[in-house]
């Protein structure tokens, strides 16, 4: 399916952006305009039908500032049906009319074009970012295990069986999560005399703890400044895998070990991944990856975060 994304973003630059809709694009792909919406925004962060919109504006710079067509020639080449449509999505993006783009003089500053990921494909999608953003409180509850740490490969493996476990059984033990399908994964490790041990806790989001059953324990994510991955692919979301899960934290890991990057990573925060099961319908797969950050300037550091502060 992501390919089919691949694939539209340069049919987007080869066209010259004209006369295409979200529908016109949706038929060449044979996908319904309403899930190829889904799958543009879910991957690149922005409505298909804006960024369409933004590439034709952009095209449309060089023959109103180097050729003296008139305005209802011009937005009529790159799909505006009126003059002042033209006009007034033209304001919204730079700021200025054609007009006085055309007497100003000012330099305009442009978007580049989107670009597929350069870390390349997933299993049977792609990740995307890294972008900073700011994340605030979350409540969750969960049931922690541990898992192995002697094999990279088997831990994995285990992670994605523990998933699937607690989303199809155990969350459904919690009142308290009825109706917030949002599930969230904690991750910390333990170094003790035996060695090392991942602790993993699949959780689901909720509004508070009243009737956290027997087993389970109450975790608090602090608000936090985070670096987000974000994953989309081809698949359910009970799909994830070890190969997934891989891939994922090699992309956070080459973030992290970048010498150039502005932020680095906060020994003190909370790692975790967020699903949405219900934005998919089931017919992909979109997950999140939080890395709490802080402006670099020091030493930055790989690392396995503590899972959240208990509450009780």
């Amino acid at each position: 399916m992501y390919p089919v994304l691949r694939k539209l973003l340069r049919e987007i630059e080869e066209s010259h952006f004209k006369n295409i809709t979200v529908s016109e694009a949706a038929r060449k792909q044979r996908l319904s305009p309403s899930h190829l919406r889904r799958l543009f925004k879910d991957a690149f962060g922005v409505p298909l039908a804006g960024y369409m919109r933004s590439r034709r504006l952009q095209l449309s710079l060089e023959k109103l500032l180097c050729a003296d067509a008139g305005l209802a020639d011009i937005a009529a080449e790159y799909g505006f049906d009126y003059a002042q449509s033209y006009i007034r999505a033209f304001k919204r993006e730079f700021g200025l009319t054609p007009g006085e783009a055309r007497g100003s003089g000012n330099i305009i500053e442009v978007r580049p074009p989107l670009q597929w990921p350069s870390r390349g494909e997933i299993a049977d999608g792609a990740p995307f970012g890294p972008e900073i953003v700011y994340t605030p409180e979350i409540l969750c509850v969960g049931k922690p295990r541990l898992l192995p740490c002697r094999d990279y490969g088997e831990m994995m493996e285990s992670y994605a069986r523990e998933f699937s476990k607690f989303w199809l059984s155990e969350k459904d033990e919690i009142p308290s999560a009825e109706g917030q399908a949002v599930y969230i994964n904690l991750t910390n490790i333990l170094e003790g005399a035996s060695g090392r041990s991942l602790i993993h806790t699949p959780s689901v989001c909720v509004a508070d703890f009243c009737d956290v059953p027997y087993g389970f324990e109450r975790k608090v994510i602090p608000p936090s400044l985070c670096v987000r991955f974000r994953y989309a692919g081809e698949h359910h979301y009970m799909d994830i895998n070890g190969e997934l899960a891989h891939g994922l934290y090699s992309a956070l890991k080459a973030f992290h070990g970048d010498k150039n990057a502005t932020y680095s990573p906060f020994h003190r925060g909370t790692y975790f991944e967020r699903i949405v099961p219900q934005a998919s319908g089931g017919a992909y797969c979109k997950t999140e990856f939080y890395s709490p950050v802080r402006a670099a300037g020091k030493k930055p550091e790989w690392y396995f975060p503590d899972c959240g502060r208990s509450a009780y």
